[in-house]
């Protein structure tokens, strides 16, 4: 309504302005919205990157503990009880 320029959201052209933009009205042309992105602390993401992976670990050994408490009549439910503590031990060595 008051025909003036908003930072990142709106531009009052000239009508040079758009003579010269070939009088394309495409807004990136006239409105500049880019924000930099936030800098990424790498250390801090390193150290989330290995406590997230330490309880994943201890999860999995927690798992495996109660996989092994599992019994079963049947014997290819117990091979597959077997299969997967085998799996997961492998993986939290």
């Amino acid at each position: 309504e008051k025909r003036q320029d908003v930072d990142k959201y709106a531009h009052l052209a000239t009508f040079d302005e758009i003579k010269e933009n070939d009088f394309n009205l495409n807004i990136p042309r006239y409105v500049d919205t880019f924000e930099p992105e936030p800098e990424v602390d790498l250390r801090q993401v390193s150290k989330e990157l290995h406590d997230v992976n330490a309880q994943i670990r201890d999860n999995e050994k927690e798992l495996v503990d109660m996989l092994k408490q599992l019994t079963s009549k049947d014997d290819d439910v117990m091979e597959g009880i077997n299969d997967i503590i085998k799996n997961l031990e492998g993986e939290i060595k």
